[in-house]
């Protein structure tokens, strides 16, 4: 009985140890051979860097430092080329988002001339008012109309003017601003 148990024991040690020696970089080593043979540099280089991490000191885990210096070059045309792509998508984006923002700046400019022709300002008096200058806005009382109550007020905000009550729904609260001369 004894015998056998040391033999059980003898056998436990021999998997331990053959499972001790096994290269744990090898999988990701294939994998980035594998990629290398396929062509795809990304693949292969992240393949490589794991099998590195895995286990640098394994056979594979040197074969793996070994494959990136030569693969080095090949990364730095990749990364180079991938870098050019994205900075060209980057200035076709912003290009894109100029050209948009242009053609916004003239409907609005479009939308304000054409407001502009139908409103008419009215100013209340020509001394400062004290109901504008009580709340530190623009001194001069004026009222805005002829318009709909949105194109009285761009053309007032356009104007420099602040409204006098800001955020009533009343119309005729919604067309007085505080105004610059």
């Amino acid at each position: 009985m004894s015998a056998r148990a040391l033999s059980l024991t003898l056998v436990i040690l021999a998997l331990n140890l053959a499972v001790a020696c096994t290269d744990k970089a090898e999988p990701d080593y294939a994998k980035c051979v594998q990629a290398d043979t396929a062509g795809d540099v990304q693949a292969a280089w992240m393949a490589c860097n794991d099998a590195i991490s895995a286990d640098p000191n394994s056979t594979s885990g040197k074969a793996a430092t070994a494959k990136l210096t030569a693969m080095k070059p090949k990364y730095d045309a990749w990364k180079a080329d991938q870098d050019a792509k994205a900075a060209a998508a980057a200035e076709a984006q912003r290009r894109a988002d100029a050209a948009r923002a242009a053609a916004e700046a003239q409907a609005r400019g479009q939308a304000a001339a054409a407001a502009r022709a139908k409103v008419r300002p009215k100013y209340d008096g020509f001394d400062p008012d004290t109901t504008c200058t009580a709340k530190g806005l623009p001194p001069y009382r004026k009222d805005y109309g002829g318009g709909t109550l949105a194109e009285d007020q761009m053309v007032a905000q356009a104007d420099g003017c602040s409204p006098l009550f800001p955020g009533r729904d009343d119309p005729m609260l919604a067309i007085t601003f505080c105004c610059p001369r």
